[in-house]
């Protein structure tokens, strides 16, 4: 096992403790615009998805399942497609319940 997988495999087993569940997350594609509210950066918050088993894109499109927004009702351009699209925007807050399985 590559140190890489080995890792990411501890990460599994370390959520996995700690209560996260992936079900939700997984083979879902993700959009993330704005500022988290919760001071993290985007990057950490996209590893989180894809440890968890989710997938991101950079761009709102076709197949796209949800919008991770800090305000879901703001009128930006990523939320305007998205409602075009018909693809959910939620909150930071959802996420992660998402994440613990809830």
């Amino acid at each position: 096992m590559t140190k890489n997988k080995l890792a990411s495999e501890l990460v599994r087993i370390a959520k996995s403790l700690l209560g996260y569940s992936s079900s939700s997350v997984v083979g879902k594609t993700f959009v993330l615009t704005g500022a988290m509210p919760s001071g993290k950066g985007r990057t950490e918050v996209q590893q989180t998805i894809l440890d968890a088993g989710g997938k991101i894109k950079s761009s709102i499109s076709r197949g796209v399942d949800y919008l991770v927004a800090r305000d879901p009702d703001s009128g930006s351009i990523k939320n305007q497609m998205a409602q075009r699209y018909g693809i959910e925007v939620i909150t930071e807050a959802r996420l992660n319940s998402m994440l613990r399985g809830y």
